[in-house]
């Protein structure tokens, strides 16, 4: 109601699919992340598809997908050591 636009758009039903683009996350370890996104249709299931997320190299986003891959690998290794950081307050002393 608000945007005449939007109300054009919507009686057209222009609707048609992303198979590609850019999607905004917010983890709560690494915070904000900007990355990109393909989609791919699966055979034989319709309606399904996969959709594989990534960063490019040498950006921000890259570096801190790293570090969750590292802590994912370290907590497999050593799963009795918790691998989330809270940063408002100082590692516990062991």
């Amino acid at each position: 109601m608000k945007s005449p636009e939007f109300a054009r758009l919507w009686h057209r039903y222009d609707v048609r699919a992303h198979n590609r683009g850019r999607k905004s996350f917010h983890h709560p370890d690494v915070g904000d992340l900007d990355l990109g996104y393909q989609s791919m249709s699966l055979n034989g299931t319709p309606g399904q598809a996969l959709i594989a997320y990534y960063a490019e190299p040498g950006t921000a986003e890259h570096d801190a997908l790293t570090l969750l891959d590292r802590a994912d690998i370290d907590q497999h290794q050593n799963p009795s050591e918790p691998t989330r950081t809270n940063r408002s307050s100082p590692p516990e002393q062991v």
